[in-house]
């Protein structure tokens, strides 16, 4: 029983986190968390603030390749990636889909992206190609936590799990995770 237990609280875990990317995806940039336990959603970008519904991961991708302090050029990325500056541009210009997983995670390593960094590139790119982001399709859709994850979504699209209980499950788990530190 506490086995099945402690499988829900992944799922619900897994679902709560996939639940707040999608939202937080369409309606803003970032979250802060804070001490008083309350979310903090915030983006800014040359100091104006910026809903990340309206990003893209092209736009995301040149913002981090311009902001790069080794002054990165589109043909730098392309080189690096092994595809052509016209590929490049299209992705960057929103005129070709974003890459696959392993170009995700090489372009992430290129330019030093930080996990949180990473993240929302990951999750930039699944949105637009309507997919599950790349560093989550194994666990969502092959692992029990996934299978969990996925009962957890369609109950919250029922109705049967409110907004509320995901913030107050997520902060239950950044509490936790600042008690294991």
């Amino acid at each position: 029983m506490q086995e099945l237990f402690g499988k829900i609280i992944q799922l619900t875990a897994l679902f709560m986190t996939f639940l707040i990317i999608n939202f937080f995806l369409t309606n803003v940039s970032s979250i802060r968390y804070t001490e008083s336990i309350d979310f903090t959603i915030w983006y800014s970008y040359e100091s104006e603030p910026v809903k990340e519904k309206n990003m893209y991961f092209g736009e995301y991708i040149r913002k981090k390749r311009l902001s790069d302090e080794r002054e990165l050029t589109m043909q730098d990325v392309a080189d690096h990636l092994g595809i052509s500056l016209s590929y490049m541009s299209a992705i960057e210009n929103r005129h070709k889909p974003p890459f696959d997983g392993d170009k995700l995670e090489s372009l992430a390593k290129f330019l030093q992206l930080s996990d949180d960094e990473t993240a929302m590139m990951f999750d930039l790119a699944g949105r637009e190609n309507r997919e599950v982001p790349y560093d989550l399709q194994d666990t969502f859709m092959y692992d029990e936590v996934g299978d969990l994850a996925r009962y957890a979504l369609r109950q919250s699209k029922a109705g049967f799990i409110k907004e509320e209980d995901w913030k107050s499950f997520i902060r239950e788990m950044e509490a936790k995770k600042r008690i294991q530190k």
